[in-house]
Order: C-alpha cells, then structure tokens, then sequence
C-alpha cells in the first residue's frame, strides 16, 4: 500500500437542524425536523487490491473527498384513530453530494471520481405501521418499510447502486401487565435484497472487476416471552 494511503485527515463537519413537535389533541403526536450539514475533508471507506489477480491483497482504507454536503426532512406521525387501534407513518427525504476527486487505479494511474450522491445515503426512506390492541389482552400489528436505492461505498469510484424495496413485518401476541408473549414475521415476502456491495477482481482466470453484495435478512420467524418483576 502507497504510504499517502496509510493515514487519512480529519473530517470537519457544520449541522444546522430546527424542528417542531406537535401534540394532535390526546390521540397522537407528529415531529418534523430539518437539517442541513457541510463537510470538509469528508472521511469515506474505500479499498485497493494491492496486487491485481490476487483478492487476498484487497485492504480497506479510509481516505479522504474534499468536500460534501447533505440535506433533508424526517417526518413521523403516531395517532390512534379509535380506542385500541392506531397508526404510525415516519418519512425521510435526503439529498447529499460530494465533491469531485482524483484518486490512483491499481497501476498507479490518476482516474478522476465525478461528484456524486454519498454511499448508504438513500433519497428516501419510508414506513407506516397499524396496531390494534383488543381490551381482552391480545394485539396485532403489521409494519411495512420501503428505501430507495443508494451507492455502495467500497471502493469509492464506482457507481454500482443497490435495487429499492419494501420490507413488510407481522407480529400477534397476548400482553398482560407483568407479562406478554408474541408471535412475529419478518420480511414476510422473502425478498431479496442489498445491505452492503463490493465491486472487485475475485475470480479467476479473466480478474474482471464484479459486483459482490451482502443481502439483509431473509424471512425469519419466531416467538419471544418477556416477564417483568
């Protein structure tokens, strides 16, 4: 590994946020904020493959962009429309950008990066959820989550971006005041889809450089008992 690539600088970071919560009557409640933060010598993880044709080199590093930005809202929403069932909404609108760099290929040449969205930074997030809680003791409640597609981080300059998608969550049980016990579902659908993505030469006899992703969780199930003293 280059010596320049060893160590990294500081990043500086300026977040100006202002808000407001509201009280909807004694039903529920909603929240906005919205923030702006500006980065100097922002801090991003990245890697190189040292020697080409052998992953075993692959190192992740940390380097430095010149500059970046990031904007957005959050939104939520909590409210109970009749006795025992309620609803709850949140939103997030986010936009971000870096600033244009020159970094070195495997040769050692220089490849000039655009200036782009940032990694793991979605344009929007998204989840509403309803639960219902009978006067007997037993409860239900589905969840579903959406987020759109963003930028995998590593390595830096390329623009390989994850696929959107909605996750949906189901969940039953019996709650009494020192104890509960729950059934629930998540990712009810199964589906499939990206959390983390790697973009290098792994295979021979071609090294081409190749998309490598983490999937997130496939569906799961389960039962969970708590007793409180």
């Amino acid at each position: 590994m280059q010596g320049d690539a060893r160590s990294f600088d500081p990043e500086y970071l300026w977040n100006l946020e202002t808000g407001i919560k509201a009280a909807l009557g004694s039903r529920g409640h909603a929240d906005l904020a919205v923030f702006y933060e500006k980065r100097h010598d922002q801090q991003v993880r990245t890697g190189v493959q040292l020697t080409p044709g052998d992953p075993n080199s692959y190192q992740f590093i940390t380097t430095n962009l010149p500059k970046g930005y990031g904007t957005g809202i959050e939104a939520s929403l909590q409210y109970e429309l009749t006795r025992g069932f309620g609803v709850g909404a949140s939103l997030g609108l986010l936009r971000t950008r870096s600033g244009s760099f020159t970094m070195q290929d495997e040769d050692g040449n220089p490849v000039q990066v655009p200036s782009r969205e940032n990694a793991h930074a979605p344009p929007y997030t998204a989840a509403i959820n309803a639960t219902w809680r009978g006067s007997s003791g037993f409860m239900a409640r589905i969840d579903f989550t959406a987020m759109d597609a963003f930028y995998f981080d590593v390595p830096t300059d390329h623009d390989m971006k994850s696929k959107a998608y909605t996750l949906t969550n189901l969940k039953a049980g019996y709650e009494r005041e020192h104890w509960s016990v729950y059934a629930w579902l998540r990712n009810a659908f199964d589906k499939d889809y990206a959390v983390r993505g790697f973009y290098f030469a792994n295979e021979p006899p071609d090294w081409e450089n190749k998309l490598y992703t983490q999937r997130g969780d496939p569906r799961q199930f389960g039962l969970t008992a708590s007793l409180n003293f």
